[in-house]
C-alpha cells in the first residue's frame, strides 16, 4: 500500500513503485490480478492484515522472531508494526464471505506494537532475557549479511533480507476504521497470541 503522509495508511492510499521491496511487488501485482477479476465481473474481498500473530509457519514472520529469541535476542529494531491474531483474521474473512459485500478491500489490524515489546513477550515466554541493544539499520543490515551467509554456509533457507530493515525500522500505522465500522468485532488480545504461539512451538520437536 501507498503511503499517508505521515498520517495512518487507509484503503485509499494509492499505490507507488518508488523504493518498495520485491515482497511488496508481488503482493501489489497479485492484488491488480484480483481487481481484474472484480472488472471483468467475479465477486469477492480483498483484506490486507498486518504482522499476522499465529503458530505452525516457524521460518517466517513471528516464527522467524520466535526462532531468534530462542537463542536469545540482546537486540531490537527501532520501528513498530501492526499486529492481528490468526484467528481474528480468519474469523472477519468469514463474516465478509457471509455478508453481501464485495469488490472492496480492508485492512485488518487489532493493534500497533514496537518491535521492542513484541519481541520481549516472546523472549519473556521463552524463559529468554528481554532484548535491551537498540539497532539501527545500519547494524541491522550487518547483522543480516551474517545471518545470510550463516545460512547459505549451512545449507539452509536465508530468512531474513535487507527488505526487513525497511520494515523494521519504520513506526507504520495503520488505519482499520473500515472494517471496523463494516464489522462489530472484539480482537484477541495480542500478548496472549503471542505467548500460546511460543507455547506450541515449544511443544514441536525441530
Amino acid at each position: 500500500m501507498g503511503s499517508n503522509n505521515d498520517l495512518p495508511v487507509d484503503e485509499n492510499c494509492f499505490w507507488s513503485w518508488e523504493n518498495q521491496s520485491g515482497y511488496a511487488i508481488s503482493k501489489h501485482l497479485a492484488e491488480m490480478e484480483v481487481w481484474r477479476g472484480f472488472a471483468e465481473g467475479l465477486s469477492g474481498f480483498i483484506v490486507n492484515p498486518s504482522l499476522i500473530i499465529g503458530p505452525g509457519s516457524w521460518n517466517s514472520g513471528i516464527g522467524t522472531i520466535i526462532k531468534k529469541a530462542q537463542w536469545g535476542m540482546p537486540f531490537y529494531p527501532t520501528g513498530s508494526c501492526g499486529v492481528i491474531d490468526v484467528n481474528d483474521l480468519v474469523k472477519i474473512m468469514i463474516r465478509l464471505m457471509g455478508s453481501p459485500i464485495k469488490n472492496e478491500r480492508f485492512i485488518i489490524n487489532s493493534e500497533h506494537m514496537s518491535y521492542k515489546k513484541l519481541i520481549s513477550i516472546v523472549s519473556h515466554a521463552l524463559q529468554k532475557k528481554p532484548p535491551h541493544i537498540q539497532l539501527n539499520s545500519y547494524f541491522m543490515k550487518f547483522f543480516i549479511l551474517i545471518d545470510m551467509l550463516m545460512n547459505k554456509i549451512r545449507g539452509q533457507k536465508i530468512e531474513l533480507s535487507t527488505d526487513a530493515v525497511k520494515y523494521t525500522t519504520s513506526n507504520i500505522r495503520l488505519n482499520s476504521e473500515k472494517i471496523n465500522t463494516t464489522i462489530s468485532f472484539n480482537y484477541e488480545n495480542i500478548e496472549n497470541s503471542l505467548k500460546k504461539c511460543v507455547e506450541i512451538f515449544l511443544k514441536k520437536e525441530f
